[in-house]
Parts: structure tokens; sequence; C-alpha cells
């Protein structure tokens, strides 16, 4: 998540700083998206914030997508090597349909 802060950290410097709070962090700290929370958020008011959350959880499922294509990608190799190793039958797409 520190990756994608600092990616994106002059679209967040962009938004006004956070209003004055306590100096005990948040729980949630970054990932905050209480409006209303009254504690430390590292600078950044809740606007901000949002955006981050958005940013980190496009990332994310970015990184679950490719991860998805890559057990795919994974499967039909070892199955293209089984075929051609003679270890499974060949697929005749014509019966297939």
């Amino acid at each position: 998540m520190l990756k994608i802060k600092d990616e994106c950290w002059d679209e967040l410097n962009l938004f006004e700083p956070e209003a004055k709070t306590t100096a005990k962090p948040c729980l949630y700290f970054l990932m905050c998206f209480e409006k209303d929370c009254q504690q430390y958020h590292g600078g950044l008011c809740h606007d901000a914030r949002k955006m981050l959350r958005k940013k980190t959880d496009k990332h994310f499922k970015e990184l679950e997508k490719n991860e998805r294509v890559a057990i795919a990608v994974g499967k039909v190799v070892e199955q293209i090597e089984a075929m051609s190793l003679g270890q499974v039958k060949p697929l005749n797409w014509a019966d297939e349909c």
C-alpha cells in the first residue's frame, strides 16, 4: 500500500491537509473511511484517503486477476505437456462442439 501512496503522492497533496486532530493515530490510519474520525491519519483528509482506498482496491483486484490468469495458463501448459508426452489423449475440438 505504501508503494501506491508514493505513486500518487502528488495527487494526494492537491487535497487540503487534514484538520487539527488528536495525536493518537487511527487504528485504520490511511484506510480509514469515517468522515468524522478525530484521530490522526498521516495528514490526509477524508477525500484523499478515499482516493487512496479506491486506488488500493483497484491494485489488489488487478493482482488477483493476474494471479488467476497465471494459474489458468499454468493448467493449460500442464495439459499441453501431458498431451505431448502421450499421458493424456489429445483433444479433438470437433468432437467437443
